[in-house]
């Protein structure tokens, strides 16, 4: 059996090149099956060739109740996407699909996951005295998590993670060059509800039918995976997992059955520009704040005319990302508390939307 290398992405019918991927590999599976009767899948057997509808919509269910009844890995939870703008049916009799069902399944236990952590700090190059600390604040923050005190939380170990921003006094890089290792408490996340509203992607020159927004890949890969992790997509499509993945520092396997698609995800890899987990975060965050702070009375000064803005903003992506670049900066500037404000945010967002104006 061939050993597949990752941070690339495959030609084939998924059932065959999985074969070729080793058990215990993989960290995290994220995957959007073939949409119904779009296009002939798999020599027309595969998934999405169906011949009623209905038969369609049942994979998922019976993939959850089988996986469950085989002991495979247990569904912790249920995802519904509610699509802002779902795409037209072909045929105007039939109703606009506007919802997707998500299905999280966890095949290794939490309590395994966090091991992990333990395995790591012994074979780190830190003191004894460095590694008992470290065990020591692990244990305390697992048990933060069990009691609900934190929603998770990640660990950056000096030699095995890359550093993070941030180098004044108490810092996360201070922390890491006096104690060899940092940890970052969540104390909550983006998904908070089972249900989820976003648009559709619309990507430019995208062929793919059916692009799943990136904001749901990345919040799973976050919450899910560590750096240096692999995820896989056995229906990659135009390569959002892959993309999120690279752009997050994990490494990534996508399988594709046509070319053309294929081609397209490589072109969007090779776009990915080069910055850090920490800055990606960042730069997240700012959505998650502006987004959730609805008592803020932004400007009026939106247009009407949204196309127009949409295009303004694509013809001057060196403004926006001068204007990006200006917010980072202020961040890191030294004896900068690291903590954001959200006015900082609010002051971006009035500068960029002031000058597309």
């Amino acid at each position: 059996m061939a050993k597949l290398d990752t941070n690339k992405i495959y030609c084939g019918d998924c059932n065959e090149v999985l074969q070729d991927i080793p058990s215990n590999s993989i960290d995290l599976v994220i995957t959007s099956p073939p949409y119904f009767q779009q296009r002939e899948y798999g020599g027309g057997n595969g998934v999405g060739n169906e011949k009623k509808v209905e038969e369609y919509i049942e994979i998922p269910y019976r993939f959850a109740i089988e996986v469950q009844k085989e002991k495979l890995a247990k569904l912790i939870n249920e995802l519904t996407w509610v699509k802002v703008n779902p795409a037209p049916k072909q045929d105007p009799r039939k109703l606009v699909s506007s919802t997707e069902p998500f299905f999280i399944f966890q095949k290794d236990s939490r309590k395994r996951h966090r091991e992990k952590y333990f395995e790591l700090i012994e074979k780190a190059h830190l003191s004894k005295e460095n590694k008992e600390q470290a065990k020591k604040e692990l244990s305390e923050v697992i048990r933060e998590v069990k009691e609900g005190k934190l929603e998770s939380f990640r660990m950056k170990i000096r030699g095995i993670h890359a550093l993070p921003y941030g180098g004044q006094a108490g810092g996360r890089l201070t922390q890491i060059e006096t104690k060899g290792f940092t940890i970052i408490k969540i104390y909550g996340n983006s998904i908070r509800k089972d249900v989820i509203e976003s648009t559709v992607e619309t990507i430019k020159g995208n062929v793919h039918p059916a692009v799943y927004p990136e904001f749901i890949v990345q919040e799973l890969i976050k919450l899910l995976t560590n750096e240096n992790d692999t995820v896989l997509d056995p229906f990659l499509g135009s390569g959002t997992t892959a993309v999120v993945a690279k752009r997050m520092k994990r490494n990534y396997i996508g399988i594709e059955i046509h070319s053309e698609y294929i081609e397209y995800a490589k072109q969007r890899l090779n776009e990915i520009p080069s910055y850090t987990l920490d800055l990606f975060d960042l730069l997240l965050n700012a959505v998650a704040i502006l987004d959730s702070k609805k008592e803020i009375k932004y400007p009026e000064i939106i247009s009407s005319n949204v196309d127009t803005l949409i295009n303004k903003i694509d013809k001057n992506k060196s403004l926006l990302s001068a204007l990006v670049t200006s917010l980072v900066k202020k961040i890191n500037e030294p004896k900068q508390d690291i903590r954001l404000h959200r006015t900082d945010f609010v002051g971006l967002q009035f500068e960029i939307l002031l000058a597309f104006h």
